[in-house]
């Protein structure tokens, strides 16, 4: 009996080499599982799979279509109202008295251009009303070559020169031919401590750099350099001229009109900035 026990322990296996086999079948199993996976992939998938997939892909468009277009249609409400907001901030009763528009997808199909039209009459605290009758053209570009391939939107408005079914009328009214031209850039820099600055004369507004991550769906990562922010730059390009009615008007009101022309830029800019914090 003894013997035998002696013989059966020298008759056992290593641990190390039971855990060497071990290893080995473990690769060949996974090996088999990837050439079946490799079979797995290869296969052509069915049609329902894949009718699926299109299914699922047509409708995370949908929505993020239906966000973009939400989006654009705010920022059109927004300067659609602007120039009352302003009229208002520089004291002036004013009423658009007509508004058209072309849709941006009957314009060259793109969503991101689109044509307007009004006609605004104010009156001052002079109690003198003037009006304007002006063409906005509107169009945003995702890569702007002459941006260095940034995001650019450009606002143009022009006066019309002859209505024949909403005449000027220099009896009643004082004529304001406005010409300007508007260029929204992006830019990063370096973040500073207030989330909204003014940049010289050029009004940028700076959005939180958080905030744009939020949006975007990117991370920040501190590896120890100093945080960015992007900055939104306008540049503006305005001749603004007013007719001499036909009725008596004092030199104390028509410097008064002038004086509320040349405000008009920097209230433009205090409106649009009271919208972004908004």
């Amino acid at each position: 009996m003894t013997s035998e026990r002696r013989g059966s322990a020298k008759r056992r296996k290593p641990s190390y080499l039971v855990r060497q086999d071990e290893v080995k079948m473990l690769k060949t199993k996974l090996q088999a599982l990837k050439k079946q996976l490799a079979t797995l992939q290869a296969r052509p998938r069915s049609a329902r799979a894949q009718i699926l997939d299109v299914v699922g892909a047509n409708a995370a468009l949908r929505e993020l279509i239906h966000s973009q277009q939400l989006t654009v249609a705010g920022a059109q409400s927004m300067m659609a109202g602007l120039q009352i907001t302003i009229s208002e901030a520089l004291g002036h009763t004013t009423v658009r008295e007509d508004y058209d528009t072309v849709d941006g997808d009957m314009v060259n199909g793109d969503i991101d251009t689109s044509i307007w039209n009004y006609r605004l009459l104010s009156t001052d605290s002079n109690e003198i009303t003037s009006e304007v009758n002006k063409v906005v053209l509107t169009e945003y570009f995702d890569e702007s070559k002459q941006m260095g391939g940034r995001p650019c939107a450009v606002v143009v408005t022009d006066s019309v020169d002859v209505d024949g079914l909403y005449p000027y009328n220099p009896g009643e009214r004082v004529r304001r031919d406005i010409s300007a031209t508007t260029v929204l850039t992006e830019m990063r820099r370096k973040k500073q401590k207030c989330s909204m600055s003014t940049a010289g004369e050029q009004g940028a507004i700076t959005v939180r750099a958080d905030e744009e991550a939020k949006h975007s769906g990117e991370e920040m990562i501190d590896d120890g350099e100093e945080e960015e922010e992007l900055v939104v730059v306008m540049q503006r390009a305005a001749f603004m001229k007013m007719h001499r009615p036909e009725f008596e008007i004092s030199r104390h009101a028509m410097r008064s009109l002038k004086e509320g022309i040349t405000s008009w830029g920097e209230v433009e800019v205090q409106s649009i900035r009271g919208a972004v914090n908004a």
